[in-house]
């Protein structure tokens, strides 16, 4: 779940959109004779009982030594990043024990099945993104920067991992104007020294398409030659285990919303591929809704208007006592950012079935967790 259902009912009409227009046309002559001359095309996995060449190694250690997250993701849903009020938001993220909040960006696709893209600039321009990091600094608190995607019927139960081409063509257009996207955050990246960049969300068909996998990975060298800090990426847990590019990477990134009775088993999973890649692993988001169903389907917006009963602030802060508990113990694991939390002091509170934390006994209970790092954290 990257947007919650708040975020939702937001409408992005009237945006100030810079158009990024490689087109797969201008792409196709290309494609064409690079397969009659060389015979390339999708790369071919190994033939049954052959090793896979990327994963049979042990992978380097990463470029960067972990630190240890204690995070929020901060919408700009409600508010502004760049404001007053936004600066008292992220005073109560330091207070609530947390030392990084993670600021987000959205590029619109016009459609789910077509490379064309276009950025996002009504409620976080790059001005109030970098206000917004500023602000954060001046909070004392570390920053990341995630780049998500927004696109048709993501109101209506679509999101990113429903983006997919249907040619060659398309896949490279696409990756093309993703490349842009992402080097233009990496750039602001750099020049506000963020403390770490999230290069994309939850893409599951982009990040395990055949076509795509030597793009992340050059997509990823790129921009450690702009930005010289730490890089994840924010998997669903559809995907972050077919993922071929974590060696690329710093953090494997999950957006990890198991409902509680498969949290040990899906903990267990992630250790092996922590160890396989030999990288950190970093829930780049977990959360649950206040609501009956909160520990079943965390990833669930909660009502968005309270029916007598939809409101239950104990399940949403007996699930953050369970998560936390577990992701304390567990020396794999660096870090959680708490969906989330809004620049305006009226959200959240004892009537909002959603997820933020906000003014709930959920948020209680990631202070006591925040202000007490594990003991791998402290060495």
């Amino acid at each position: 779940m990257s947007i919650s259902a708040q975020s939702r009912q937001k409408s992005y009409n009237g945006l100030k959109q810079q158009f990024i227009v490689v087109h797969p046309r201008s792409l196709s002559i290309l494609a064409l004779i690079c397969t009659l001359l060389t015979g390339c095309g999708p790369p071919k996995g190994p033939a049954a009982g052959e090793p896979d060449p990327v994963t049979s190694r042990t992978a380097p250690a990463a470029l960067h030594a972990p630190f240890f997250q204690t995070g929020f993701a901060y919408s700009h849903i409600g508010g502004s990043y760049d404001s007053d009020a936004s600066s008292l938001e992220l005073e109560k993220i330091r207070a609530a024990g947390g030392n990084t909040v993670q600021l987000l960006v959205f590029a619109y696709i016009y459609r789910l099945n077509a490379p064309r893209i276009a950025m996002m600039e009504q409620d976080a321009s790059e001005r109030i993104l970098r206000g917004g990091i500023s602000r954060a600094k001046a909070a004392g608190l570390r920053t990341m920067v995630k780049l998500q995607m927004w696109g048709p019927g993501f109101r209506d139960g679509k999101f990113s991992a429903d983006i997919g081409m249907t040619s060659a063509a398309d896949w490279r257009a696409f990756m093309a104007n993703y490349r842009l996207y992402v080097l233009r955050y990496a750039r602001l990246a750099a020049e506000s020294n963020i403390d770490i960049l999230c290069i994309g969300t939850e893409m599951a068909q982009v990040t395990q398409s055949a076509y795509t996998t030597g793009d992340w990975r050059a997509l990823a060298k790129e921009v450690r030659s702009i930005y010289s800090g730490p890089l994840t990426y924010a998997a669903h847990s559809s995907e972050v285990e077919g993922i071929l590019f974590w060696d690329s990477l710093d953090y494997i990134g999950i957006d990890g919303y198991y409902p509680i009775a498969r949290l040990t088993s899906a903990l267990e999973n992630l250790e092996r591929l922590s160890h396989r890649w030999n990288r950190p692993v970093l829930f780049t988001e977990a959360g649950f809704s206040s609501s009956p169903y909160a520990l079943t389907e965390p990833w669930r917006p909660g009502p968005s208007v309270a029916a007598p009963g939809s409101v239950r602030l104990d399940l949403q802060a007996e699930g953050w006592q369970t998560l936390l508990a577990e992701l304390w113990r567990r020396d794999f694991i660096w870090g959680v950012y708490a969906w989330k939390w809004h620049p305006n002091r009226a959200w959240g509170g004892p009537k909002n079935a959603d997820h933020t934390p906000q003014g709930k006994p959920a948020l209680e209970v990631i202070r006591r967790f925040y202000s007490r790092l594990p003991a791998r954290a402290r060495r």
